[in-house]
């Protein structure tokens, strides 16, 4: 329910252009602080997150596999 992201400070999309030309957004665009690109690239500093963070996607295989790479990055910075 999109209302529900109201409770969340921090709101990441897979895609930030296709949540906002959607047709039936799961997110309020304004609540959005990037996307997956920035999270990746490093655009989006998971530091600098307000409050209680949602990474919301539609299921694409991708944001798995971005999430699998930011485990493993978050893992090699700790030293395994």
């Amino acid at each position: 329910m999109p209302e529900a992201m109201t409770a969340f400070g921090t709101v990441i999309v897979d895609d930030r252009v296709q949540e906002r030309e959607g047709e039936r957004p799961m997110v309020p665009y304004g609540l959005i602080a990037g996307d997956l690109t920035g999270l990746v690239s490093g655009a989006i500093d998971p530091a600098r997150r307000v409050g209680p963070t949602a990474f919301a996607f539609r299921g694409v295989s991708a944001g798995g596999y971005a999430a699998a790479v930011l485990v493993f990055r978050r893992a090699e910075a700790n030293n395994g």
